[in-house]
């Protein structure tokens, strides 16, 4: 995947707390299922002072949702192991239980966390991509990324897509 150096999130005062900018992967499936674990990546963690978030949502209108239907929290420091310089090693984010996707919904992979010196791997189309001479001309998923500058507001990056594996299980 390719790399962009601002794969981070952001601390902003929203007038009355202060709250963190996540990031966000849209998603779809083929069919009805429950996803196991997603796999994210990391460029760096913060281990002093990053609390990392994960969440599955439902997309509204195709942004992401503010409801989690699943969440899941880590700190940094046991992060910190899961940094690569290359993009080559994942981290497993296990929910508490499968976490149930509806074909016919739309749904966003959403990380949040407290540094913006903790990053993750983002390819942009027309990049080179991670350890190769090769560019990115088609997306690896046919589905959007998305910023958000208080928690809340999406804006849709349309060329970028996070570096993470999905998946679901096998009764």
């Amino acid at each position: 995947e390719g790399r962009r150096s601002d794969g981070h999130f952001h601390w902003m005062f929203n007038g009355t707390r202060w709250v963190w900018d996540p990031i966000a992967q849209g998603f779809k499936v083929d069919e009805s299922c429950f996803i196991s674990k997603v796999e994210v990546f990391f460029e760096s963690v913060d281990d002093k002072t990053d609390v990392i978030w994960f969440e599955i949502r439902e997309m509204v209108n195709g942004y992401p949702s503010d409801e989690g239907i699943s969440r899941k929290e880590i700190r940094g420091a046991d992060l910190k192991r899961f940094e690569s310089t290359d993009g080559s090693v994942p981290y497993p984010v296990e929910f508490e239980i499968p976490v149930y996707v509806d074909a016919s919904k739309s749904y966003a992979f959403v990380i949040g966390g407290h540094s913006p010196d903790t990053r993750i791997y983002i390819s942009k189309l027309g990049n080179k991509l991670l350890n190769s001479d090769s560019i990115l001309e088609q997306p690896p998923l046919n589905y959007t990324m998305f910023r958000s500058l208080n928690g809340e507001t999406w804006n849709a990056e349309q060329f970028d897509t996070m570096k993470l594996n999905i998946y679901r299980c096998v009764f």
